[in-house]
């Protein structure tokens, strides 16, 4: 017969596509009546970011916008910037359904170039490559005791982390500044948004965050380019229905949209607008009990085991990290510092260090004393490592890199990069359980004049095996011998009472 086992379902997260894919960007363009005509185009370069993501059944359905921005030359001489909005959208078939989904989607440009076909006619082709992974809330069944005359139980505690929902929302931050001069194109714009604290306080998600802007623009008005650095702060909150203080928020905040509007009559103020992504998973700690061996005083039982794997967040690491790139042959006027990176991965070792590789491509575009201007850059592997720590120790990492800023080393032919590393240590378990007991009709037979047995155990030996050796009671076994521990600290006699 079957014992009967009282279950529990312990919700925890299951990764349904962890998978990257092609999309490839390819218009014709021409270029607006207020622009100059293209003499020589000097750098072409392609960002995309996700605008909506919903799941549908067993479908990731992705709606997206690839900004293509294109520096170059008139032909009058003068450095203009042109960029453009092109929409496109990605659907990925998953391997399962579940309640809760979430996805997190990261891009990369494969390659972007763009071909001046006339002085106002453009041809841009470039890819996209898309990193996504779906996650959902899945329930473990797991047995938390059994409910059978004569069966005794060996329970393990561990900790988990049960996903209690994901919530993600759309929102809008705007600010306007002033300039140091009359803005006449942008050449480049870039933010980086980064949570300084979160909350959860009845129900709410409270977020404080901010953006860090970085614009390089051309003014008619004065030399060269100039640059402009701004911080705008973000104050938001979302709906967590059923959260408490005390849950943790696993928390990203994301660009979906950057635009930069000169205003005013003189050109020196520009509006800034930007919408934001946020999105959150709160998890709570839970301390869960599981039967991970049994068996049946006075008859046969066979158990059927098997394991479960559980997913803890070790810890949140950021840190930032500064390299500089030399360049060759480089000489002139600046017009503009970039840096990017690509393909980056995630590891830990034996020794619980975290290593966290990528492509690094950092350069600069200068005018030389001719008026020519040329594209100076470097491509390098970099790796960088979160110092050794014995707790992160068969942990895995999940890490990602992101570029805060570019600039040049004062009088050097270098590009200063500031880095973010964002680490999330995780630690998986595997633990046994019981997921099935089966127990004989028939009583085993025992010497009725055995009533005691006497046995030498040895350290470390666990007093739940001995009993079950002997087919008697676990917990008679820790009385008579008055045991506070179950696993022996030292070589022990031990007395067994024969318990039917």
């Amino acid at each position: 017969m079957d014992a009967s086992l009282i279950r529990k379902e312990l919700m925890q997260r299951k990764t349904i596509y962890d998978g990257s894919c092609e999309i490839g960007v390819e218009t014709a363009l021409v270029l607006p009546d207020y622009m100059g005509d293209i003499e020589k185009i000097l750098k072409c370069s392609l960002t995309a970011r996700a605008t909506s993501k919903r799941i549908e059944g067993q479908r990731l359905v992705l709606g997206g916008m690839a900004f293509m921005r294109m520096l170059y030359i008139t032909s009058d001489g003068k450095v203009e910037s042109f960029e453009t909005q092109i929409p496109f959208s990605k659907n990925i078939d998953l391997q399962a359904s579940g309640e809760n989904p979430a996805a997190t989607v990261r891009f990369e440009t494969e390659y972007s170039n763009c071909l001046a076909v006339s002085p106002r006619r453009i041809e841009l082709r470039g890819a996209l490559l898309m990193r996504a992974r779906v996650q959902v809330s899945a329930a473990l069944s797991i047995a938390v005791d059994i409910d059978s005359d004569g069966v005794e139980c060996k329970k393990k505690s561990f900790e988990a982390e049960v996903p209690l929902c994901c919530v993600c929302e759309n929102f809008t931050v705007m600010e306007e500044y002033e300039l140091s001069a009359p803005i006449s194109s942008v050449v480049r714009m870039s933010a980086n948004p980064k949570v300084l604290e979160h909350k959860i306080v009845s129900g709410r998600l409270i977020i404080k965050g901010e953006v860090d802007l970085n614009i390089v623009y051309v003014s008619d008005e004065a030399d060269g380019v100039k640059t402009a650095q701004f911080t705008l702060p973000v104050n938001h909150f979302m709906m967590v229905n059923g959260a408490e203080e005390g849950d943790r928020a696993d928390l990203r905040l994301e660009i979906c949209r950057l635009s930069a509007e000169p205003i005013g009559r003189d050109g020196c103020e520009i509006a800034i607008e930007v919408l934001l992504e946020a999105a959150a998973e709160i998890l709570r700690k839970e301390n869960v009990e599981a039967v991970v061996d049994c068996y049946c005083i006075g008859r046969e039982s066979a158990c059927e085991k098997g394991e479960i794997s559980v997913t803890t967040l070790n810890k949140n690491e950021n840190k930032s990290h500064q390299v500089c790139v030399a360049l060759d042959n480089l000489t002139g006027e600046i017009i503009d510092v970039f840096a990017d990176v690509k393909n980056v991965s995630a590891s830990s070792n034996e020794h619980g260090e975290i290593m966290v590789k990528c492509d690094l491509n950092a350069g600069m575009l200068a005018r030389d004393g001719d008026g020519e201007v040329n594209t100076f850059d470097k491509n390098m592997p970099l790796e960088i490592s979160l110092a050794a720590d014995r707790e992160y120790i068969g942990s895995y990492c999940d890490g990602d890199v992101s570029v805060l800023s570019a600039s040049r080393v004062p009088n050097k032919n270098e590009v200063c990069v500031v880095l973010l590393l964002e680490a999330k240590i995780l630690k998986n378990e595997s633990v046994p359980v019981i997921n099935n007991m089966a127990i004989s009709a028939e009583q085993t037979e025992r010497d009725p004049k055995t009533a005691m047995t006497i046995y030498f155990a040895k350290e470390g030996e666990d007093a739940f095996d001995i009993a079950k050796r002997y087919n008697t009671s676990y917990r008679a076994v820790m009385e008579q011998n008055e045991l506070n521990e179950e696993r022996l600290s030292q070589n022990k006699k031990i007395l067994i009472p024969m318990v039917k």
